[in-house]
């Protein structure tokens, strides 16, 4: 029993797509751009793969008949990801179809150790300047605390003076009875 080889080139074929290879260059690797993307994809039923490169650009396959469209797609998700900026879309045509992956259970997933060391070492840069805050935060709490400190010392001695102030005024007050019964 044979393949008809014919009838497979003819699958590979429909509605006149071709495989296109893009590049997408800006702010795009370690923002949820590839994810967001694969969702994209997944959501919209667009056979593509979707990988970062190791010059900080996104690249991606896909199958399509109108490679604009997906720019565009491409340009509204950058738009969207807070993080994200799009600074440049080149896609070129492969010539031909290539069989891609349609749904999430086929995710290209290509985070190397390389990658996965930038991120957690830009999650432990984010982590020290949280504590750096957080000790600038406790000398300026030390720093209010002294000063209230010393604010209720002044206060405790304006208490005493007080305290003394109504000690003279009662002399006084009895110093006047006397003069006036004498007067």
């Amino acid at each position: 029993m044979g393949v008809d080889i014919n009838k497979n080139r003819e699958e590979l074929t429909v509605n006149n797509e071709k495989t296109y290879y893009f590049i997408i260059e800006g702010n795009v690797q370690d923002v949820g751009f590839r994810d967001a993307i694969t969702k994209a994809f997944i959501d919209l039923g667009i056979e593509g793969a979707v990988f970062n490169y190791k010059d900080n650009t996104v690249r991606l396959f896909v199958n399509t008949d109108n490679p604009d469209v997906i720019s565009a797609i491409i340009l509204k998700i950058g738009n969207k990801l807070k993080d994200a900026v799009v600074e440049n879309i080149e896609y070129s045509s492969i010539g031909k179809r290539l069989a891609l992956p349609t749904n999430e259970d086929i995710k290209l997933d290509v985070d190397s150790l390389i990658d996965i060391g930038r991120k957690l070492d830009k999650g432990v840069n984010a982590i020290n300047k949280l504590v750096e805050l957080q000790t600038l935060t406790v000398n300026k709490l030390n720093t209010i605390d002294n000063k209230l400190d010393k604010l209720n010392a002044i206060d405790n001695k304006l208490d005493a003076l007080n305290s003394k102030f109504d000690i003279l005024i009662d002399i006084q007050r009895k110093t006047l009875e006397i003069l006036n019964k004498k007067l």
